[in-house]
């Protein structure tokens, strides 16, 4: 409303700004200082679109003058007044940012030779200097409320109610609105400020313009030309849950849709608005299309819609903590996946090693040396941007060692019939890891045949397999006798490996 008191959203945004000070007293950090910047193009672009808006409306304006000028020329000499008056306004914030930019040391240029955020950007001397100390500010809170009250006055009084401003700069308790709004502040935060306030002054002339255009007895279009949209609840839904979505005309108009066609059945609507859902079934990416048909002078006009969603199954992942291991040397399945989010949008990588994509959420990662790794999951959008979803940590370990036995004859005492009856020398893995087709083998051993009086061998062995001499020499072997197996070598899944020896005493 056009009086003194101060909207809700208003408020929000003095609250924004009592946050921002005490945000700014711990210091700034560089991607507050970069987010003011990126609020101050995305303000720019919203202003750009607020023109648009009202030189739709002026150009309405020009076309009634033509075919109604009696009943149209007092409203459109105000609406031509107001855009005057906006326009100075509009041109005033522009040459005091301007003038910041000059006094703050200007801006960046990127490579393309284009201009982006201030070079000193969390410097709050110049423009506290500029705005409080030479009185820029107090000049400017003149000019705000001198405009709110001119763009006012260009509507009837029993409809200015209609009007929803933004333009106030009351004071909060003992603090004035230029020390509220400029002490203390980055420079990047002023110009953001600046750059709303212009915005505020081109939604007031909106709203004027809204009002204006309305006495001449015809309904404003906000935009001059209709397509369809669909608007789901949720892009990403659990198996069980409904998909759901309004389908709609994205812009207001006289003319209504009158059919909706999906999947080649017809539906009917209700205000220009139609709800609808789809029991979500099988996992993965669904889309949803169909037409909106609207009676038009000419004929049915079909305006084509489309949209996706992720259906995706709500089951709980568990896992232990402390087995988030990695086995050096070896290619360790992985399983990646981010719930809701197709896995060709799922973005792995490794600190050390390689992480390779296999098929859908399953990985292969092969580290080549023992430590603390990280795997980097991310999520890339739609516009190409990447959006971090956690580290996790695992520790790279060697493959575990191996012990050789003769048979499955771990060393002790045995008889000497039991010794013969095994054929070769195997290597056994330590402990099981839990890795399919993990072999070890013995390449090649010494034998040596201790008796109590006696020493026979060495005989040295390329392979795995006892021989028929070691075997002979075994059964002349009295109790107490020993039959040692040295310098056992083998292979293991990364490489060679060497066994320690192993002792059978006969009994």
């Amino acid at each position: 409303m056009a009086t003194g008191k101060l909207s809700i959203r208003q408020k929000m945004i003095n609250m924004m700004y009592l946050v921002l000070l005490a945000i700014l007293a711990l210091n700034v950090s560089a991607e507050v200082l970069k987010a003011f910047y990126t609020m101050e193009v995305s303000l720019e672009k919203t202003g750009t679109n607020i023109d648009a808006k009202n030189n739709f409306i002026l150009n309405s304006f020009s076309m009634l003058m033509k075919n109604q000028p009696e009943k149209t020329k007092q409203w459109n000499e105000k609406a031509l007044e107001g855009k005057k008056i906006t326009q100075d306004y509009v041109k005033y914030l522009e040459d005091l940012k301007r003038e910041l930019e000059e006094v703050s040391g200007g801006r960046t240029i990127d490579d393309n030779g284009k201009t982006t955020e201030m070079k000193f950007s969390d410097n709050t001397e110049k423009p506290a200097n500029l705005m409080l100390n030479k009185g820029k500010a107090k000049e400017l809170k003149q000019k705000i409320n001198e405009t709110r009250d001119k763009l006012i006055a260009l509507v009837p009084a029993e409809d200015r109610n209609k009007i929803k401003i933004d333009m106030f700069t009351l004071d909060e308790g003992n603090i004035k609105w230029e020390n509220l709004t400029f002490e203390g502040v980055p420079v990047a935060a002023v110009m953001a400020t600046l750059t709303k306030l212009q915005n505020d002054g081109k939604n007031t002339y909106a709203d004027v313009l809204n009002i204006l255009y309305s006495k001449v007895g015809e309904s404003i279009a906000p935009v001059d030309k209709l397509f369809a949209n669909i608007v789901p609840k949720a892009k990403n839904i659990m198996v069980g849950e409904e998909f759901e979505a309004d389908i709609m005309l994205s812009a207001y108009d006289s003319r209504q849709a009158t059919e909706i066609v999906i999947d080649g059945k017809t539906y009917t609507n209700t205000d220009g608005k139609f709800n609808y859902k789809l029991p979500a079934g099988a996992q993965g990416e669904h889309t949803v299309k169909g037409i909106i048909k609207v009676k038009e002078r000419d004929g049915v006009k079909e305006y084509p819609f489309n949209t996706t969603y992720n259906v995706f199954n709500g089951s709980a992942a568990v896992s232990a903590d402390n087995m988030n291991i990695l086995y050096v040397g070896l290619e360790n399945p992985i399983s990646i996946s981010v719930p809701g989010v197709p896995t060709d949008k799922v973005v792995a990588t490794i600190s050390s090693g390689t992480l390779r994509k296999d098929v859908d959420n399953r990985y292969t990662a092969l580290v080549n040396t023992k430590g603390d790794v990280q795997i980097n999951v991310s999520v890339r959008n739609d516009d190409g941007t990447v959006k971090p979803f956690g580290k996790y940590t695992f520790r790279a370990k060697n493959i575990p060692g191996a012990s050789a036995r003769l048979g499955s004859l771990k060393p002790a005492a045995e008889t000497k019939t039991t010794l013969t009856t095994m054929n070769s020398l195997l290597a056994v893995p330590d402990f099981d890891i839990g890795f399919r087709n993990m072999t070890y083998k013995v390449t090649s051993y010494s034998c040596l045949i201790r008796r109590r009086n006696d020493v026979i061998g060495p005989y040295t062995i390329n392979g795995s397999l006892v021989t028929q001499e070691i075997k002979n020499q075994i059964n002349t072997l009295k109790k107490g006798d020993l039959v040692v197996f040295a310098n056992i070598k083998g292979k293991g899944p990364v490489g060679d490996i060497v066994m320690d020896d192993i002792v059978y005493t006969i009994r």
